[in-house]
């Protein structure tokens, strides 16, 4: 599956990890460039916006999953089929 993740904080790069060992191909976004970095070694693919991360996929599956640190609203994730 083709994942897009925002935020990888505190909770979001330990479920980027996972997902990349699991051997989904995962696009990160952050606001703070550096935390998206990070993640490349383990194989992420570091997208520029928010909105390229939603972008159309090469596969016919494929997920956003946003993390929210101060919010009321809870995380999210947009499938698209």
């Amino acid at each position: 599956m083709e994942i897009g993740f925002c935020g990888p904080g505190l909770m979001g790069a330990p479920m980027i990890r996972h997902l990349l060992r699991a051997g989904h191909t995962v696009h990160v976004w952050n606001r703070t460039r550096a935390k998206a970095e990070a993640l490349v070694g383990d194989g992420a693919h570091v997208v520029a916006t928010r909105r390229a991360n939603s972008r159309g996929a090469a596969k016919p599956c494929y997920c956003v999953w946003r993390m929210r640190r101060r919010s009321s609203k809870p995380c999210s994730a947009r499938m698209g089929f």
